[in-house]
């Protein structure tokens, strides 16, 4: 099939998850029965999904592997000491209660942070300091292409092959690379075999995009310092979103959000080119 005559079909099946959200007095439905628990006797730290009743959280390090809800009429209670490690693109919806348990007034946070971040390694495609690491979210774009690694020509790069270029790394827009929009590194010891790369909406492989390559000697009209050069960032996850639904703190005394800690959270806003805030309201 062509490249320029592709197309995707999907089936998108919707539940309506907003209906049972939205009671006040939650039950189980056949609905619901499309979410996993929120958390299993086998994994007691590995949690995830929707709480529609309530549930407690004693000190210790848990695993956040999907979105977490707590639906309208449902309670999290987190003891101080707990930290939440969120997978990348994972967050957090209140629409009931998230209560920290103090009642002896505990000088340890309840800490929500991220998973360890590990560099994918890809086949087609890498980034390359001037010290030859690739292990880095900065440096040379290097790709395969007909089976030659090689660089990219600056000259015709935009900034939507730098985000598809990132998400392809698995990470994400750097938005102060719309600041510094080149960044300049050594030429490194490979040929140059990529230009004027052109990639239509459906396609997330930037060897695959049509493109002046290896057999265009594009090197003799590109300057060796015109380099392809990217500064990615790490993909973080979504952050705590409250709802209007919300409900205040139930618990005696208990006015306010005191000692947690939200860190290395945020989606990329790709309308705004800038990381979401890690703690949002609805």
């Amino acid at each position: 099939m062509s490249q320029f005559n592709q197309y995707l079909l999907a089936s998108i099946n919707i539940d309506p998850y907003a209906a049972v959200c939205n009671q006040r007095f939650p039950q189980l439905t056949p609905v619901q029965q499309y979410y996993r628990p929120f958390r299993t006797e086998s994994r007691p730290y590995e949690i995830g999904g929707a709480i529609y009743e309530n549930h407690d959280l004693t000190a210790g390090t848990y695993t956040v592997t999907d979105d977490l809800h707590i639906v309208p009429g449902a309670k999290l209670t987190v003891a101080p000491g707990a930290k939440l490690e969120f997978m990348d693109g994972v967050g957090m919806l209140v629409q009931g209660e998230l209560l920290r348990a103090d009642y002896d007034d505990s000088p340890l946070p309840v800490t929500f942070t991220s998973t360890t971040f590990q560099m994918p390694r890809l086949d087609r495609i890498r980034l390359v300091d001037n010290d030859g690491e690739d292990e880095v979210v900065e440096g040379r774009l290097e790709l395969l292409i007909e089976g030659q690694w090689g660089t990219v020509c600056n000259r015709s790069w935009t900034a939507e092959l730098a985000h598809l270029a990132c998400n392809q790394l698995g990470l994400t827009m750097d938005p102060q690379y719309f600041e510094n929009w080149r960044i300049f590194l050594d030429k490194g010891d490979l040929p140059m075999i990529a230009d004027n790369i052109l990639c239509e909406e459906n396609e997330f492989d930037i060897t695959q995009c049509r493109n002046d390559g290896v057999f265009h000697n594009v090197g003799a009209g590109c300057r060796e310092t015109e380099v392809v050069g990217l500064r990615c960032a790490r993909p973080y996850w979504a952050g705590v979103r409250y709802s209007l639904l919300a409900n205040p703190p139930t618990v005696t005394g208990q006015l306010t959000m005191h000692n947690w800690l939200i860190e290395r959270a945020g989606m990329y806003d790709f309308r705004k080119s800038l990381f979401a805030p890690a703690l949002q309201g609805l």
